[in-house]
């Protein structure tokens, strides 16, 4: 169950925040937080079944006239619900609240995995621990002069950092070995024994996210080279039999910025063949298209890194971006204007590559087309532009 909801920095400000209140009172704005609160709780998927607009409105401690809560939500303006099919729905929820979005399939997938270790009927037909750990010496092994090295260079649990009062750490396999991890030393990190046993199924490597914020460097030799290079989907690793990878350097979805030990954010992340400035990218695509996207996600961790291993560059992303931001902020194609689509190798390339918006063709420039465009597709008609301009896409062929 999720134990928090995420709010945007500037949430209170926001015109479809302030819209609200200006609606339905300060009132109406704590509301809203109490129906996410409420959905969290009950509707982790954002969709409201079995629920009218009444039962909304109860569960959100609206006290004010009935049906005007629930109405102003669903005002264009505000948006903050959708009715579909005669189900209501909160706008965007997914996007916005996506680790709880997740936390059934999360809960379904540790309880499997646990099934599937503790069952009486998996430990019969399954092989021991001590043959599960034998193989797992085969695909890769470490002393206890490594392990050693390796508590004392940490001095703690890599999760926790000792909140859990147990000064004892453990070895604990990233990939376990049940999964078909190894038993190598780039696979082992120290957890105390609480934060062991709630780990869970994921496959999360906690010594980087140690190390960045305490502004400090592990021996790659702890390392593979699938885990310094973000590589792919753990289930790939496994059926590749590759050593015991960390495919997660830094566990999804975390809330909290990375910082140093001095409270500076770590603006680089090293990929075993340079430093990328991950941050810094991120940033300026936020400040560019107005978005406030998080350099933690995964995905565009691994994107960006496949992009700089073609040896792109940090200026060549801030190209992309005002090209991307130029070409489809304010249009059909604003929603585009995400990690997932823009750090897509075509799409990249096409848009490092776009045109000067201030190259002219027949005294026409290339802005000059795109915004003649879009006002076509708006359904414009031309007689409301420049007479000049309109004169000038005549005579180009343009209409």
């Amino acid at each position: 169950m999720a134990k928090d909801i995420r709010l945007k920095k500037g949430f209170i400000d926001h015109p479809k925040t302030v819209r609200l209140e200006r609606e339905c009172g300060f009132e109406g704005v704590k509301s809203l937080l109490r129906l996410w609160d409420f959905a969290a709780e009950n509707k982790p998927k954002g969709v409201l079944t079995n629920m009218d607009a009444d039962d909304i409105e109860i569960a959100a401690k609206w006290t004010g006239e009935p049906g005007k809560f629930v109405k102003t939500l669903l005002q264009k303006k505000s948006n903050f619900l959708m009715l579909k099919d005669g189900v209501y729905e909160i706008h965007d929820w997914k996007e916005h609240q996506g680790y709880i979005y997740r936390s059934e399939e999360r809960s379904k997938k540790a309880k499997d995995a646990a099934k599937e270790r503790w069952t009486s009927k998996s430990r019969s037909s399954k092989t021991s621990r001590s043959a599960r750990l034998r193989e797992a010496k085969k695909k890769g092994n470490h002393t206890e002069a490594e392990w050693e090295e390796m508590r004392k260079f940490f001095g703690t649990c890599v999760k926790c950092e000792g909140d859990s009062e147990l000064e004892r750490v453990d070895r604990d396999h990233i990939i376990p070995i049940y999964q078909g991890g190894s038993h190598g030393i780039d696979n082992i990190q120290p957890l105390c024994a609480k934060c062991n046993a709630a780990k869970g199924p994921e496959l999360l490597d906690y010594r980087i996210t140690y190390c960045q914020k305490h502004n400090i460097v592990m021996p790659s030799k702890w390392m593979s080279a699938t885990s310094r290079h973000f590589a792919g989907d753990p289930v790939d690793i496994l059926h590749n039999k590759t050593s015991a990878p960390s495919p997660y350097p830094f566990p999804s979805p975390n809330p909290k910025q990375i910082h140093t030990s001095n409270g500076e954010r770590i603006p680089e992340i090293a990929t075993g063949k340079r430093k990328i400035p991950l941050v810094e990218i991120i940033d300026d695509l936020n400040e560019v298209t107005g978005k406030d996207f998080k350099y933690m996600n995964d995905h565009t961790q691994r994107a960006v890194v496949a992009l700089f291993d073609q040896d792109y560059s940090f200026e060549d992303f801030k190209t992309v971006h005002r090209n991307a931001a130029r070409l489809w902020l304010g249009t059909k194609y604003e929603g585009g204007l995400h990690p997932k689509s823009l750090y897509e190798p075509g799409t990249f390339e096409k848009f490092r590559n776009a045109p000067d918006p201030e190259a002219q063709e027949n005294g026409i420039t290339y802005t000059d087309v795109e915004a003649y465009k879009r006002a076509l597709a708006r359904g414009e008609p031309g007689a409301k532009l420049d007479p000049a301009v309109e004169k000038r896409f005549k005579e180009a062929g343009y209409v």
